[in-house]
């Protein structure tokens, strides 16, 4: 081993460039010296578990053995997947004189070998890491705690290797290297909407590869709304039928179920929204379905009334029947994925469509139901509900802002909060755990233009300085305990299956530097060089991605950027 990567160890005078690791690890520890060999021929992973066989029985034992087996060779699959997609592509055109091949070998100390990821409650521990790289190579460890911390660690490693790569060979600066890490918040994701376009599987699982590449852990799903229903319902296939754009633009269930697995696979968990009772127009498009939308019938010129964009519905959640289809649908969405969210939107409920159909106020009268804010508050509690009796075990998020902060919701579930930052007071009208996605920073779509060819609602786009500047603290309005993280989000009004993906990565990144370790505090020439470092990790693994800056700028970082 020894011999085979042998090479020059150089005592470092200033001259290596920084080792930029995104996120910014919570404590890194860099030595004095360079190693360089002439490539990466192979990456060997020796993997070793701290299970107590020896208190199991023999059947247990070989049981266990038999899992852990199975499942190491997921971890050693991906890692190996990660590593050739990207290394692959680094060449080196003539190796240095005097040089040698590299065929590394990595220790991996395991807590448990369990993959499935479904809850971020112990992010702390599930995907904190260790790497420690001695100062010949010949001694490289992960001490992990599972699946999900084997994948951070990973894609550290890959950062390392990326950022070693010269044209002749590759140096590894700062060696001894040590690196303890942990994120500083557990939800961190991006929401994406499928329903205003319908976006390709393909293009939604580069987001999930991008999203493992930069360390986000959630991918939120808002699956339908008014405009669409894209996903295949057995309960009521025809509104499937009637809401899809088209019979090629379904999610089939079996569809769904591979990408919640591919999801696991790569460390991001899916949570999918099924947003109710507003945004419903498509769930009644079937004839035998119009008469569960309160106002169907409304003049199309006068959308402005009835909702926040046309097309407009809204369940009429006084009918048994409406409530059913809500159930129904509850139901099969919750039992297609594997993780412990299921998002029920629950935002921009509109006075006026309720006000239209006069069995509501009856309803309400006999109900002693004395306002909409009330009749919410019945519709979410019937949700509840649905949940407990059919023990589907999900924690139910919805949307927290203006429009809705009135609405009674029980302190179990999650709100999230995408309102500005003079409406941060709202988040003290409850006492539920809150994700913040303030949409002045966090909503990506802002300054694409709408769906009328004028600006959009909350113009200007969001740069990626824009999003850095972000205070994930919310300045410590709400305890830590119950800010849970942030989300980004991009509606898709104006954006296709096509460009989305562009649109998000890299500016996005800069939400994951700033939850990951909001303490770094990057100055702008670090933080274009920390992005620069990651869009060309992203590339490597075939994603698309847009620009940081200027291809010259980001060739030339320190003739365009200046310390702040």
């Amino acid at each position: 081993m020894q011999k085979s990567i042998i090479i020059a160890a150089i005592l470092l005078v200033g001259l290596a460039s920084a080792l930029r690791i995104v996120p910014v690890p919570q404590n890194l520890q860099k030595g004095n010296f360079t190693f360089e060999v002439a490539s990466i021929d192979s990456v060997e992973f020796q993997f070793k578990t701290s299970g107590r066989l020896n208190e199991l029985s023999s059947v247990q034992q070989r049981i266990l053995e038999s899992q852990n087996e199975q499942n190491l060779r997921k971890f050693k699959s991906i890692a190996h997947e990660k590593l050739d997609e990207r290394l692959s592509k680094l060449k080196v055109a003539q190796a240095k004189n005097g040089l040698k091949g590299a065929n590394l070998v990595v220790k991996v100390f395991l807590n448990n070998t369990d993959t499935q990821y479904t809850s971020y409650d112990n992010f702390k521990i599930d995907e904190a890491y260790e790497i420690s790289i001695n100062q010949n190579l010949t001694n490289i460890e992960f001490k992990c705690h599972g699946y999900v911390s084997f994948l951070r660690a990973i894609e550290t490693f890959i950062q390392i290797l990326i950022q070693s790569h010269q044209k002749t060979h590759f140096a590894f600066d700062f060696l001894p290297l040590s690196i303890n890490d942990a994120p500083a918040f557990g939800h961190r994701g991006v929401m994406i909407d499928t329903s205003r376009h319908f976006l390709s599987l393909e293009a939604i699982k580069q987001t999930i590869r991008g999203l493992s590449i930069s360390k986000f852990n959630v991918l939120h799903l808002h699956l339908t709304d008014s405009e669409s229903f894209p996903f295949e319902l057995f309960s009521y296939p025809e509104i499937t039928a009637f809401g899809a754009y088209s019979p090629e633009e379904i999610y089939t269930q079996e569809e769904l179920r591979e990408l919640d697995a591919y999801s696991q696979t790569y460390g991001v968990i899916l949570i999918p929204e099924i947003d109710s009772p507003a945004h419903t127009r498509s769930w009644s498009n079937p004839p035998n379905l119009q008469d569960i939308d309160a106002c169907r019938d409304y003049p199309k010129e006068q959308w402005g009334l009835f909702c926040n964009e046309p097309p407009c519905g809204q369940l009429d959640v006084t009918l048994e029947k409406a409530r059913t289809v809500a159930a129904d649908i509850m139901v099969e969405t919750a039992r297609i994925f594997s993780s412990e969210f299921l998002h029920l939107g629950g935002d921009e409920p509109n006075k006026h469509c309720w006000e239209t159909k006069a069995s509501i106020a009856e309803y309400m009268k006999a109900n002693n139901i004395s306002n909409y804010n009330e009749l919410q508050t019945f519709y979410r509690d019937f949700q509840k509900e649905v949940i407990e009796q059919n023990n589907l075990n999900k924690k139910r998020i919805f949307w927290l802002a203006s429009n809705n902060v009135d609405v009674q919701t029980d302190d179990q579930a999650i709100m999230q909060f995408w309102g500005d930052l003079d409406e941060y007071s709202y988040m003290l009208k409850v006492n539920n755990p809150v994700i913040l996605s303030t949409y002045t920073y966090l909503y990506l779509d802002c300054g694409l233009g709408n769906t009328f060819g004028d600006n959009s609602w909350c113009d200007p786009y969001k740069t990626w300085k824009r999003i850095y500047s972000f205070d994930v603290t919310a300045g410590n309005l709400i305890s830590r305990e119950r800010n849970l993280g942030s989300e980004a989000a991009i509606w898709t009004e104006t954006s296709t299956t096509d460009d989305f993906v562009q649109k998000l990565f890299p500016r996005v990144i800069a939400l994951s530097l700033n939850l990951w370790n909001p303490e770094a505090k990057l100055a702008d020439i670090e933080l274009v060089k920390h992005l620069v470092a990651i869009k060309d990790s992203i590339r490597l693994a075939g994603i698309p991605t847009g620009a940081v800056s200027s291809q010259y700028c980001e060739l030339n970082v320190e003739h365009c950027f200046f310390e702040n």
